[in-house]
């Protein structure tokens, strides 16, 4: 049994002062269990990455049972590199640790859901990436918009479409 909440281990002194607010929101409906030092991505990009575990409720409405990986990019435009900070920080946990289906992008660009959904269209090999900006999360006082916006990516993406069935796990 999974309850929300935050490890005592984790260090949320390295969070800008926006995301430790987007943390504490996210504890409230899920188990933070692991942060990491920031990840570097060529000589200029900086994103701050951490682990969560599905609380009950999650992990049987879409059956997770691994730690999901989730980035924060504090840029006000997505940009594609944004996707190998999960392949970086993915590499500081062991590789059984985190879920390879699932990650969370939380972006500082308010258009990030439409550049995720081309993005998902274009390359179906990716994984799951489920879309939010700082200040959706910030701002929403709806207690499922988690849940909902995880349901639009989990059950509108065709994992095993006719016409590009993924061709890895």
């Amino acid at each position: 049994m999974t309850s929300p909440g935050i490890h005592t281990d984790f260090n949320s002194q390295q969070y800008s002062p926006e995301e430790v607010k987007i943390l504490h929101k996210l504890q409230q409906e899920w188990y933070l269990t692991a942060s990491t030092y920031p990840v570097r991505i060529g000589r200029s990009s900086v994103y701050r990455a951490f682990l969560m575990k599905a609380t009950d409720v999650y992990s049987e409405m879409f059956n997770l049972e691994r730690e999901i990986l989730s980035v924060f990019s504090s840029y006000s435009t997505f940009d594609v590199r944004s996707l190998d900070a999960f392949e970086e920080a993915t590499k500081r946990w062991q590789s059984l640790r985190t879920d390879n289906v699932c990650r969370f992008l939380i972006s500082k660009d308010n258009g990030i859901l439409p550049r995720v959904d081309e993005l998902l269209k274009s390359e179906p090999e990716l994984p799951l990436i489920v879309p939010f900006s700082y200040d959706e999360l910030l701002q929403n006082t709806d207690k499922f918009f988690i849940r909902n916006r995880m349901r639009k990516y989990f059950y509108t993406r065709d994992l095993f479409a006719f016409e590009n069935p993924l061709q890895k796990d």
